[in-house]
């Protein structure tokens, strides 16, 4: 019997020493510093303290002369990036954590810099913002430019800053907050069903001055839209 009892003792001490050495190597991988160019240390600090439920923040590296680019994985998310509002609650704290750091840091190597900010999920999934329209254009503090992005209206205000994103709506939701994007030149529309012309025709009169885009019916695998044009209309005075 005490033979058995020290052999459970052991088996017990064994299985805490296993335990508190997966939390502590854990700890310690959380707080190695991710690979990055010199003159990005301080944000991606910041990047890498933010409480974030689903990206991994990787690293970060150059991109030509004029770029930088940051990447983040998700490692159990086995559908589209902009249906998990966990992915979206991470990428918005990422995004604005960097933009607070661009305004504040007008005189750092980082301001001058075209950044593309890329999300990718487990089966290929991705997402991209931009703080420039393409490349060569001037870099702007905030990121204004996404693809493969999708947000719901309950997301609307987190993006206002946009001048090309895309949509996922249904013929029910609230439209309204689209009216505080006075900056979109680009929207896309997607819907796992199809929308009506009447809720088409909201969204153009939310949006007068930008170019919006709707495939009818025509679904990709994994749910991505190619827009087919609905409607162009003369650039809004302040975007021209």
């Amino acid at each position: 019997m005490k033979r058995y009892s020290k052999l459970s003792y052991a088996i017990l001490i064994i299985s805490i020493l296993i335990i508190a050495y997966i939390l502590i190597n854990s700890h310690l991988e959380k707080k190695k510093p991710v690979p990055c160019p010199d003159y990005c240390k301080e944000v991606s600090k910041q990047i890498s303290d933010l409480d974030l439920e689903e990206f991994k923040y990787i690293k970060s590296e150059n991109e030509g002369e004029e770029g930088i680019y940051f990447r983040f994985k998700s490692e159990d998310n086995y559908k589209p990036l902009y249906d998990n509002t966990d992915c979206l609650d991470d990428i918005v704290k990422i995004k604005n954590t960097i933009s607070v750091y661009l305004s504040s840091h007008k005189n750092q190597i980082l301001h001058e810099k075209n950044i593309r900010l890329a999300f990718f999920g487990k089966t290929g999934y991705k997402i991209e913002l931009y703080n420039y329209e393409k490349s060569g254009s001037t870099p702007e503090e905030e990121f204004a430019y996404y693809d493969d992005m999708y947000i719901s209206p309950e997301y609307f205000a987190d993006f206002t800053e946009a001048k090309r994103i895309g949509i996922n709506i249904t013929d029910n939701d609230d439209l309204s907050g689209l009216a505080n994007f006075t900056d979109l030149k680009e929207l896309d529309i997607y819907s796992e069903i199809e929308i009506s012309q009447d809720t088409i025709d909201k969204v153009v009169e939310f949006l007068p001055y930008c170019e919006v885009n709707y495939r009818d019916n025509r679904l990709l695998s994994g749910g991505y839209l190619y827009g087919l044009k609905n409607k162009k209309s003369t650039p809004a005075p302040h975007l021209s």
